[in-house]
């Protein structure tokens, strides 16, 4: 499931919650889509209710980060569980994207 809340000119902010997987896909790439890089420049993707998540959308979150990075915004990653923090600091995602654990 994923809700945006508290956005504004500047910020955007979207909130993850379960799994994160081939199924969640769909409705991730088309939340991601809606996001209007020219009217937000920060984009915050909190994953605090995230439980897992697949390699297929940690792609789908670079490619995000490198569309946003075009368009002169930033992403970031908040709330992340340590478990899936873990995987991100292993790929380096950490190097890349700026990404805080939970």
């Amino acid at each position: 499931m994923i809700t945006a809340r508290g956005s504004n000119e500047a910020v955007k902010r979207l909130y993850f919650r379960g799994r994160l997987d081939a199924e969640a896909l769909p409705e991730l790439s088309e939340a991601l889509s809606a996001v209007d890089l020219s009217r937000h420049k920060n984009i915050v993707l909190n994953l605090g209710g995230v439980t897992s998540i697949s390699s297929t959308v940690i792609g789908l979150l670079f490619d995000f980060h490198k569309r946003a990075e075009q368009a002169q915004a930033r992403v970031a990653l908040e709330a992340a569980p340590q478990h899936i923090f873990s995987i991100f600091r292993a790929i380096s995602l950490d190097q890349v994207i700026a990404i805080s654990p939970a």
